[in-house]
Formats: structure tokens, C-alpha cells, sequence
């Protein structure tokens, strides 16, 4: 049987389906996050945190009928699963099997606490507004401010589904920047003035 390390850096297709049994230790589960697919249906999923002795990888489970098999400290093994190699990630469906199996020793602590961390990472770091503008792209930062002006909520189209968004500019005593809210976000009342702390992508726009 292969380690998720040989799998991730074999050849062959960026995501391509792994029909060959996979064993690995689940090391942590976030939280069940809603979305809509392309036909505008609400469905849920999670992500969750896996390692074998070779690496971590993050996965996403998208059949929320198997996540009760998939408890923290358990070993699992996964079959006909889609992995992501750029990404690192293993797929779930409703085609793919979670089985309980035998534990996988010798798994490091590190290895562990990395899938961990994949699976629910830390708080975000509070930084000063000026900071965001010359973080790297994507780090998840937290801001804590004031209100100094708002949009209306706007509807736009994303994957075909209708979504809200609504632009705030917030300000602290180092800088101003720009915060878009989406989907339930958007909808929250705020105020000029209101404090407000938000966590968010850093994407380096003023």
C-alpha cells in the first residue's frame, strides 16, 4: 500500500480518481461548511486532516453520511477517493468508502499535529490595517477598526448562482482598507462607526 507521500508525487494527472485502498489516521475535522453548487442546491461539507508516517494532507469530505466514521484519532481506510495532487488534498464523495481498520503505527506526533493544524487552523493574527497591504497573498489575517463607510448589498453571479456581496471600508489608527463581505456576511446589518474586528484572506488591495 502505498504512503501519501508516493501517491502526491507519483506522476500522472493533477486530480484524477484512486480506486487503491488508502490508510491513514484522521487527525482532526473542521467545521461543516454550506455552499451551492452549480445547479443552486445547498449542500455541506468539511474538511479534515489525515497523515500516514510519510506526510499530512488535507481532505474534503462532500458525503456528510460518512463523517461519523471519521473520528479524531482514528484510522481509516479510503477507497475509489479523487485526489488533488496540486493541492494536497483527498477528495470524498458519496462514491467513495470510509472504512474502519486495524490502528496505523508509527505515525510522528509532527505528522499528527500538522494534519491537525489542516483541518482547523489557528486564530488568525491581529495585525494593524497598514500591515495588510504588504502581507503575502492569502495569509488569513484578523483587523480590528472602525466603519468608515458602506455599500449596499449587490447581487452577483458566481459558479451561476446568485450571491451577495457588500463592500465596508474599515480604518484603525495606522491605515484605511477595503473588506468585502459575501453570502451571509453581506447580509449582517453594520453601521458607520460600528467597531468591528474580521478575519479574512489578505489579497493586498488598498
Amino acid at each position: 500500500m502505498k504512503t501519501l507521500h508516493e501517491i502526491f508525487e507519483s506522476g500522472g494527472q493533477s486530480s484524477a480518481p484512486y480506486n487503491t485502498a488508502l490508510k491513514v489516521v484522521v487527525c482532526g475535522i473542521g467545521q461543516v461548511v454550506q455552499y451551492r453548487n452549480a445547479s443552486g442546491d445547498q449542500r455541506e461539507s468539511v474538511t479534515v486532516g489525515f497523515a500516514d508516517q510519510s506526510m499530512a494532507a488535507k481532505g474534503t469530505l462532500y458525503d456528510m453520511t460518512k463523517k461519523d466514521t471519521l473520528r479524531v484519532g482514528s484510522t481509516v481506510m479510503l477507497m475509489n477517493s479523487i485526489i488533488k495532487k496540486d493541492m494536497k488534498t483527498i477528495v470524498i464523495t458519496n462514491k467513495s468508502k470510509v472504512l474502519k481498520t486495524s490502528p496505523l503505527e508509527d505515525v510522528p506526533r509532527e505528522r499528527i499535529q500538522e494534519g491537525h493544524a489542516l483541518a482547523c487552523p489557528p486564530p488568525a493574527e491581529t495585525v494593524e490595517i497598514k500591515a495588510v497591504h504588504t502581507s503575502p497573498v492569502k495569509t488569513l489575517l484578523t483587523i480590528r477598526g472602525q466603519i468608515i463607510s458602506e455599500e449596499m448589498e449587490r447581487t452577483v453571479k458566481v459558479g451561476g448562482v446568485d450571491t451577495s456581496v457588500r463592500a465596508l471600508r474599515v480604518k484603525d489608527e495606522s491605515a484605511v482598507c477595503k473588506v468585502t463581505l459575501w453570502r451571509d456576511f453581506a447580509k449582517r446589518k453594520t453601521s458607520l462607526t460600528q467597531k468591528i474586528s474580521q478575519s479574512f484572506p489578505s489579497l493586498r488591495k488598498p
